[in-house]
């Protein structure tokens, strides 16, 4: 079955299929990124003439905007303040280099399903997509993010930092993530995400979130800068990376690959696999002189001696030091991002020795998304149909497995996640199931309590998780006595507290008897 049919096939209702067909039939004109140089003129000055032409048109647009064509192509003129007297951090990516980000991700299967992108610009990594991904992105810049909306309706883009996301999204909640890190100190965001509030460096906090976000066995392809891999002044944060995480490999792209978006600096594209489930949960048991045996940190790259020992053929040039003994790359010959896209398309393999971990090799591919499969993003229920995503008919109830989730509907199984009661109805392992699949329904104090249960042992997990629901009515409770609710509703509170306790005792004995 071709994947005509197959997506069709696919489909529950007419509606899902004249989406499908309409999604596979309508395709936007190609756009080109940022400016091209003009022999004889200032390619500063066409920078800020192409900017101020974007934001104009801008300002003229209501938010939803369908855009012609030309409209679209004068949006994507815009390349931020970067190297133009603006923001010391607004750089965006050569189309084809987001271009080639992508093409990696497809050797390992990680082009299909939600990826993040943390800091998105105008929307190069989304324009760029596969057919079969959906992007969340977040951008702080108010102009390049509503030029980013308006270009991609299809995703979803919040206007906000990095920050905001990360604290109000669960781990684990992306399959994967890409973008271009931005570099420099952090300032007055830091405090929005509290435990990382320390963290003062701006590329470092963006990849240790990043690989927060995205789930066990994710893949992570994004731009830095090169003092990421290279160096002694990151080894700190390389050690913390590869307890979250193994590096595959990186490419280092020659000087003046950015050019034309601002910036003549050298840049890497580095490729990571967030760690599987087990080994996170192994890692802190494991002595440091293991892990370096086994390769989880791996001296290469802990020390920051990939470029010059395995990675050196994934230089694309000459590597050589400039000015203050900054690294430059002087591409050999003549070389332009097309040809540097074709370079990048390289499938890297895990170098960890999982037996010494006492672990099974993961496959060294992304879990696959089946056809018909149904998933939340970005708030909209998305069916895998024909390698790609529609929107699911809203007009039918959503059908899940009621022994695995303890609900053979999704709007069943919110009803039980909006209240204590409801969630009591569920067995731990049900709700284990709804924190891995779907893992934004949830808070982020439930999901940090479900991943503590399952740290302990199995035989333990139900009682600990009724209880820690019991204890909640109990809250509930006292904050209705504090909240001076009528005495009819404390006593009916007080009533259904006591009935849960007592049919507890009932199921598991009395706690106190236990030792």
């Amino acid at each position: 079955m071709n994947k005509l049919s197959m997506g069709v096939f696919r489909c529950s209702s007419v509606s899902e299929i004249l989406k499908y067909i309409r999604a596979i039939t309508s395709h936007r004109a190609p756009i080109k990124y940022g400016v091209e140089k003009v022999e004889g003129k200032s390619y500063d000055r066409l920078r800020r003439e192409a900017n101020q032409k974007a934001i104009d048109l801008l300002n003229s647009l209501v938010d939803g905007a369908t855009l012609t064509d030309e409209q679209r192509q004068i949006l994507a003129g815009y390349t931020g303040e970067g190297g133009i007297g603006g923001s010391v951090s607004e750089y965006y990516t050569p189309k084809p280099i987001a271009e080639g980000v992508w093409e990696i991700m497809k050797l390992y299967g990680a082009d299909v399903g939600n990826t993040l992108e943390p800091s998105a610009g105008t929307g190069v990594f989304n324009e760029t997509k596969p057919v079969g991904t959906v992007m969340t992105a977040t951008e702080i810049s108010s102009v390049s993010g509503r030029i980013n909306q308006l270009l991609h309706p299809e995703d979803s883009v919040q206007i906000s930092p990095f920050e905001q996301l990360a604290v109000s999204t669960p781990n684990d909640s992306f399959d994967h993530v890409v973008g271009n890190v931005p570099f420099g100190g952090r300032d007055n965001t830091r405090n929005i995400d509290k435990p990382y509030a320390e963290e003062t460096d701006m590329g470092s906090y963006f990849m240790l979130r990043m690989l927060d976000k995205i789930k066990p066995g994710g893949f992570m392809c994004v731009i830095v800068p090169p003092s990421i891999v290279s160096g002694s002044n990151m080894k700190r944060l390389r050690l913390r990376l590869s307890r979250k995480a193994e590096f595959l490999g990186a490419h280092r792209l020659p000087t003046g690959t950015f050019d034309a978006n601002g910036t003549s600096t050298v840049v890497d594209v580095v490729l990571m696999r967030k760690h599987p489930a087990e080994m996170a949960e192994k890692i802190p048991l494991v002595d440091e002189s293991t892990l370096e045996s086994a390769n989880v940190l791996w001296p290469t790259f802990i020390s920051g001696k990939w470029f010059e020992k395995d990675g050196r053929r994934f230089v694309h040039g000459t590597q050589e030091k400039g000015f203050q003994g900054r690294i430059e790359v002087r591409a050999d010959g003549q070389i332009d991002n097309q040809a540097l896209k074709a370079k990048l398309i390289h499938r890297f393999e895990s170098r960890i020795d999982w037996s010494l971990l006492d672990m099974a090799e993961p496959s060294p591919t992304a879990d696959v998304v089946g056809e018909g499969e149904m998933r939340l993003i970005n708030g909209v229920w998305q069916k895998y149909a024909g390698g790609r995503w529609i929107e699911a008919d809203a007009g039918k109830e959503l059908k899940i497995d009621a022994a695995s989730y303890g609900a053979d509907s999704w709007e069943a199984l919110q009803r039980n996640l909006t209240t204590t009661e409801g969630r009591l109805g569920m067995t731990f392992t049900q709700m284990a199931n709804v924190r891995d699949k779907y893992t934004t329904s949830i808070s982020d104090d439930m999901v940090q309590l479900v991943d503590w249960i399952n740290s302990q042992p199995e035989k333990y997990r139900e009682r600990l998780y009724r209880g820690a629901m019991i204890g909640r009515m109990l809250i509930e409770y006292q904050d209705m006595k504090a909240a001076g609710h009528s005495a009819e509703q404390i006593e009916q509170q007080r009533l259904s507290l006591v009935s849960r306790l007592q049919a507890e005792i009932d199921r598991f004995g009395n706690p106190v008897a236990v030792r």
